[in-house]
């Protein structure tokens, strides 16, 4: 079964018709992230804490074996 799409879906002037109804609505486009983020400032991006501290003293930094990178 083929789905066919009208309107603002249809593929004759699709850009034009999204990037009129982004200017009239005001949406505006955030920009993606080029950096990637570790684990640890992801964490402390999203939770204000810092994770590499101990859980016991505070004090000492915890770090992992092998550090894994995310791109957020």
């Amino acid at each position: 079964m083929k789905i066919r799409h009208y309107g603002l879906l249809a593929s004759a002037g699709k850009k034009k018709k999204l990037s009129l109804c982004r200017k009239l609505t005001g949406v505006k486009l955030k920009p993606k992230p080029v950096t990637p983020l570790s684990i640890v400032e992801l964490m402390q991006k999203l939770t204000g804490r810092d994770i590499s501290l101990c859980p016991v003293c505070g004090i000492g930094h915890l770090s992992r074996a092998s550090p894994i990178t995310l791109i957020a």
